[in-house]
């Protein structure tokens, strides 16, 4: 049972899942942030959820009125923005409700802590009190790379964006013997994964380290 749910996640979350940024009518490129919502309003689906949205003309999905010197800004990625919620339910709303401060929800699926502080330069900061930074593990990857390239974050071109869209549909693609090539990779997965190891503290601690000061990195020169 345990093995099934665990293919069924993997077949779900790498070749049936919609992902919104790949999704044209849901996202469009940027040349300094790769892509950002699209403007307007939309439904975006999974087989879990169906949630609409409603995206100002910076493409984040909040009003326009919160674009208006907001005295609280949430920056993150998927599960700030609200992947899966509804547009009352993601941790701005929320904050806005019970806090009485103007918010803005600044998150865009899949940015790391680079990206969500460079779209703050496209935000009206005047009555800031508060930045909410939403820290996720796969945020490592790009404050890595932000940090390896002299605190610059090598950016895709539009037709390298067209490519991973691309790649990400045909990925969705069903032909034959694909799911039995991914049951065997999940079976080979497994073997390995129950295999006796050794875990080094010492590097878990390491690791932990290296993600905050990238972390601190990041907010400090990409903005």
């Amino acid at each position: 049972k345990f093995f099934l749910r665990e293919f069924i996640q993997e077949i779900y979350l790498t070749s049936t899942r919609n992902i919104i940024h790949f999704e044209p009518q849901f996202a469009r490129y940027d040349g300094e942030l790769i892509y950002t919502l699209r403007p307007g309003q939309f439904i975006f689906s999974n087989i879990e959820f169906k949630n609409e949205f409603r995206v100002n003309h910076l493409g984040l999905r909040d009003d326009e009125e919160s674009l208006l010197a907001p005295e609280v800004i949430v920056a993150g990625d998927s599960s700030a923005m609200g992947w899966g919620v509804n547009q009352d339910e993601t941790f701005a709303e929320i904050i806005e409700q019970n806090s009485g401060h103007k918010v803005l929800n600044a998150a865009i699926s899949s940015y790391g802590t680079a990206r969500e502080m460079r779209i703050l330069n496209r935000v009206d900061t005047s009555r800031l009190k508060y930045l909410i930074i939403h820290y996720m593990d796969n945020d490592f990857d790009e404050n890595e790379a932000f940090f390896k390239n002299g605190d610059y974050l090598p950016m895709m071109t539009h037709i390298e964006y067209q490519q991973l869209i691309q790649t990400y549909r045909k990925g969705k693609r069903y032909h034959f013997g694909k799911y039995i090539g991914k049951v065997i990779n999940e079976i080979s997965f497994n073997i390995k994964d129950r295999l006796p190891h050794r875990r080094n503290s010492h590097l878990s601690q390491n690791r932990r380290g290296e993600e905050a000061g990238l972390f601190l990195n990041a907010v400090i020169y990409a903005s």
